[in-house]
């Protein structure tokens, strides 16, 4: 019912409440408001709803006191461009089937609370778009705590005000496998065995943010990336060896103080669709690991100090 004009509606969710075998809900753009809302006394959808976008509406995070208690089964739950600010509640203990998540495009401050952590099934998170000041550091301890490393695929963080290093995910995960198997020795079956690298994580997208420190030494051991843009940030360093990234399609480095320092007889693992690597110092020599890639649609090497011929 996406677009449908729902302005006037005071009572869409007691609506919604008598559809006790709905399994796939879109509402998007319907003018709703959760203002003094009434809540059903009980909830029939509490098994039944998979997916539930009410994205495009102006709610708050009050949503969230009612939301628990119709996504026992849920799986998918898209909240963009709601017009939510401050902090997010301490909310989401029940939403432990979650797999797409999407809370893009709001207002939302601060960090992200420890409960996201019981997301074990989780594996798209959007933040995009908010005004985030957690240190990634805090955000990855709060992510990963209990299992969503093994399953997320798709991070996107991008335009926030995220701040200081990327984590050491090396050693995060280190941690994380010593709780594991003290969980274990005492008889407990909390949690489940992480993977040191993540495995899954395919697309992760942090640009447009305040991170800084040095690029390679925590995003290397994601080795299967196939998308990447940590563009518009404060990196630095030498960026010399991209081996590891074997599966990536999409790069985007530009706009940080990066300086890339390959071998001129190095062949990369990958085939990239998309390059962008502007203001990263590839100069003076023109970059000769590009001959090999054979399936660029585009291609951004400017400001890069280049002062060599184009090579045939």
């Amino acid at each position: 019912m996406d677009s449908v004009d729902l302005s006037m509606s005071v009572d869409w969710l007691q609506e919604i409440n008598m559809l006790p075998y709905l399994i796939d809900l879109s509402l998007e753009s319907c003018g709703l408001r959760d203002a003094n809302l009434p809540l059903p006394s009980y909830f029939n959808l509490s098994r039944s709803l998979l997916s539930l976008n009410l994205s495009s509406n102006t709610l708050s995070p009050s949503i969230f006191s009612w939301l628990p208690n119709i996504s026992t089964n849920l799986l998918v739950l898209q909240l963009r461009s709601c017009d939510m600010r401050g902090p997010k509640p301490d909310a989401f203990w029940n939403m432990t089937s979650l797999l797409h998540f999407d809370l893009s495009s709001n207002l939302f401050e601060g960090g992200i609370p420890k409960s996201i952590g019981n997301l074990c099934s989780l594996q798209r998170l959007d933040l995009t778009f908010n005004s985030l000041t957690q240190p990634l550091t805090d955000l990855t301890q709060n992510l990963f705590a209990n299992c969503s490393a093994d399953t997320l695929e798709f991070l996107n963080l991008g335009y926030n005000r995220f701040g200081g290093p990327l984590p050491d995910f090396t050693r995060f995960l280190f941690l994380n496998e010593l709780n594991f198997n003290y969980n274990q020795l005492n008889g407990s079956s909390y949690g489940h065995p992480p993977n040191r690298h993540l495995p899954n994580l395919l697309i992760l997208s942090l640009e447009g943010n305040r991170l800084n420190g040095n690029l390679i030494d925590s995003i290397g051991h994601l080795p299967n990336l196939e998308f990447l843009d940590v563009s518009s940030n404060k990196f630095e360093g030498v960026v010399s060896d991209l081996s590891i990234f074997s599966k990536l399609q999409y790069l985007d480095l530009s706009f940080n103080y990066l300086a890339m320092n390959l071998s001129s007889n190095w062949v990369p693992p990958f085939q990239l669709k998309t390059i962008i690597l502007s203001s990263c110092k590839l100069g003076p020599q023109f970059p000769n690991w590009l001959q090999w890639q054979k399936k660029v649609s585009w291609l951004d090497i400017s400001d890069n100090e280049i002062s060599d011929f184009i090579p045939s």
